[in-house]
């Protein structure tokens, strides 16, 4: 395709803890298997702290952050499969990548490919004017999602969608039910989103008031003041007095959650879905006996699950709440001070 420049601007994370530098460097020209992509919108999502503060000892330094990102195919690799069309707009999630051959991708969890490509960690990810990706990793963006909301909808839209579609699988809620989403943030406000839009009877909890008016608004039934001293009882109650069917923790922090395990209905399940760290999350082993509680995590899902998640947001009207930023080096760094701060409105995107 015309029109690509010799040279183009990404930025980049130079080493751990190393500010956010904006480069000028010779555009790549795709390889075999390998698309370059015009990105048009990339966001942030707490995964971009293990790059920027190096959490992870598998961080490939200088990397270009990002694994919310969408752009249009401006240069197609050779062997790359005809499905991937010029000036189709395509996004790219966690999964940078994937062998198709280790045991994992064999049965279907190329998620868990051992080639370990993390899109802006382990590999490039889509900050800067022209990147280039895997095309086994590129998700095609439906017409009815602009690029800065579907951006967010490839991770963070994602892993909470990936949550109650399994849920509902494994047969753990069905329409109706109570979801209990704990936190009201980047993904919080998505899960509510989701669930709503799903049938589910969805209840908001949050740290003060401050959310009360934006989780109603979004379609929960009721909000929870979790800083209350009534919080766990006002759960109980506001769920017919069984408790919630799902649990779904998407605060970073372990604390709160332990508060409201035992108000969690009888073969519920607690999904966290949020990277606490060091904090754990401690779970009474009476509680598991007496209630057949289920405790789980999810994080990701194949290629495929993510295009159907882009479906599934355009059928549902699904979308995010995002704060635009510059693609600066002031802009991205605010962005990012902003999601980690948890002052970002909801979901910070940086727009090309």
């Amino acid at each position: 395709m015309s029109g690509v420049p010799s040279t183009s601007r990404v930025c980049q994370i130079s080493s751990k803890g190393a500010p956010f530098t904006i480069v000028e460097r010779a555009t790549p020209i795709p390889g075999p298997g390998e698309v370059l992509l015009k990105i048009e919108a990339a966001a942030f999502c707490r995964g971009d702290a293990v790059a920027k503060e190096g959490h992870w000892p598998n961080v490939h330094y200088p990397v270009i952050p990002s694994h919310e990102f969408v752009g249009r195919a401006v240069q197609i690799g050779p062997e790359v499969p005809d499905s991937i069309k010029l000036d189709g707009r395509y996004g790219v999630g966690w999964c940078g990548g994937f062998c198709s051959a280790c045991g994992a991708c064999k049965l279907g969890q190329s998620m868990n490919c051992v080639t370990h490509m993390v899109s802006g960690i382990s590999v490039n990810g889509g900050l800067g004017e022209y990147v280039i990706v895997r095309h086994e990793a590129t998700v095609p963006v439906p017409d009815l999602l602009s690029s800065p909301e579907a951006a967010p909808l490839l991770c963070a839209g994602f892993v909470v969608n990936t949550a109650l579609v399994r849920l509902l699988h494994h047969n753990y809620i069905k329409k109706g039910d109570y979801v209990a989403v704990l936190g009201m943030g980047g993904l919080g406000h998505l899960a509510v989103l989701y669930a709503v839009k799903q049938g589910y009877n969805v209840v908001a909890l949050s740290g003060g008031s401050s959310k009360r008016d934006l989780s109603l608004s979004l379609g929960a039934k009721a909000y929870i003041d979790t800083s209350s001293p009534d919080a766990v009882a006002n759960l109980v109650k506001v769920t017919g007095g069984i408790g919630p069917k799902a649990f779904i923790n998407t605060a970073p922090s372990g604390a709160p959650v332990e508060k409201f395990l035992g108000s969690i209905a009888w073969e519920g399940a607690l999904v966290n879905v949020a990277d606490t760290g060091a904090d754990m999350i401690s779970v009474s082993g009476t509680l598991l006996l007496m209630k057949r509680v289920a405790v789980m995590g999810d994080r990701t899902g194949t290629v495929g699950e993510n295009a159907e998640n882009l479906r599934a947001a355009v059928e549902l009207g699904v979308r995010p709440i995002v704060e635009r930023f510059s693609f600066t080096e002031e802009g991205i760094t605010e962005a990012y001070n902003k999601m980690m701060a948890n002052t970002v409105q909801f979901r910070a995107v940086v727009v090309l």
